[in-house]
């Protein structure tokens, strides 16, 4: 058995990728706890959550368990992937009026 910690965002790639793979490959089962980074990331630091595996979708999660001053909890990790957050929105909606009084500097806009 494989206690997966994750990201809840992540909870697809772990259920329906990961664990057949595991399952398939090396005959291993996987139980998988979704929940935010940062929770469980300080879950495993206080010691109320235990797992085999961490997969955490904020790598700022990490700096929670690494190092000594965190027990080395873990000693080093990979970034190996990224996303961008996008807000869309009708130009013809409701809200059309908030976001041309937003703050926001909005880059990257299409028609």
């Amino acid at each position: 058995m494989v206690e997966v910690l994750h990201a809840g965002s992540l909870t697809r790639l772990v259920r329906e990728g990961l664990a057949p793979a595991l399952r398939q490959t090396a005959g291993l089962e996987v139980t998988s706890t979704p929940r935010g980074s940062i929770l469980l990331a300080n879950g495993i630091r206080d010691g109320s959550l235990h797992g085999d595996v961490f997969l955490s979708a904020d790598v700022t999660a990490n700096n929670v368990l690494l190092g000594a001053a965190n027990h080395d909890r873990i000693r080093w990790f990979v970034t190996f992937a990224g996303n961008e957050v996008v807000f869309a929105f009708n130009r013809r909606g409701r809200w059309r009026p908030h976001s041309r009084a937003s703050p926001v500097r909005w880059g990257g806009t299409r028609s």
